[in-house]
């Protein structure tokens, strides 16, 4: 495991802790996600990108965040953050 990867698991088995448990976060991310799944990501420091947010929102919401870019750094979190504020922005409307 790279250090980024063991930073990335340790980044994820904070999230377990913080929701409750490994089967409580897949349950959480929903899906086709399983306990197991959390399980390998946690040995492999491999948390695909997808979840990042939903981990993200599911940790804040308990009062202890564990941003997307501790999950994975391979994401340009802050280019997607920036888009996501842009296609929720309204559109302003010539006069």
């Amino acid at each position: 495991m790279t250090p980024a990867e063991k930073s990335h698991s340790e980044a994820l088995a904070k999230a377990c802790r913080v929701v409750g448990s490994q089967s409580a976060l897949a349950a959480l991310l929903g899906g086709k996600v399983k306990q197991a799944h959390v399980f390998y990501w946690l040995e492999t420091g491999r948390i695909p990108a997808q979840h990042c947010p939903t981990i993200e929102r599911e940790t804040a919401a308990r009062g202890d965040v564990v941003r997307c870019e501790e999950l994975n750094s391979q994401a340009d979190w802050a280019v997607l953050r920036r888009q996501a504020l842009e296609s929720h922005t309204p559109a302003e409307h010539a006069g």
